[in-house]
């Protein structure tokens, strides 16, 4: 199975993914050939979409988001790209900001994609003295 993440202001803060169970929603009674674009029940558990492409479920996962020190752009965050579902990690990041200078302070290592208390994912300026300590 793979997985890809749009951002989201809401969406589980992770996801119990065990086999084609992913956070108590069995994804293998969904059929080869259809497409399922998500309803309440799908939502609440973080799944807003589900298709079969060349014979491998690929489902659509929320990650949540939010701004903080540094404007991630108009459009918010970029969708993760595919990953397969054994490969999930809670603690990374999937989506990407928009903002040219977020990209930028990303890039120089400046800023680093945060997960804050709420479970939120976000773009924050990487402090002096953990700059320091590292040189």
């Amino acid at each position: 199975m793979k997985l890809k993440f749009l951002a989201k202001g809401f969406a589980p803060v992770s996801y119990n993914i065990s086999g084609a169970v992913i956070n108590g929603i069995d994804t293998s009674l969904f059929i080869e050939g259809s497409r399922f674009f998500g309803d309440e029940s799908t939502d609440e558990a973080g799944i807003y979409n589900m298709e079969w492409v060349d014979g491998e479920l690929c489902v659509t996962l929320g990650q949540m988001t939010k701004a903080y020190q540094v404007n991630v752009g108009s459009n918010g965050w970029w969708e993760g790209d595919w990953i397969d579902s054994a490969d999930y990690d809670p603690s990374r990041c999937y989506v990407a900001a928009t903002n040219p200078r977020a990209v930028a302070l990303l890039e120089g290592g400046v800023a680093e994609y945060f997960q804050d208390a709420d479970g939120a994912w976000t773009v924050r300026i990487i402090e002096k003295e953990l700059q320091e300590s590292e040189e």
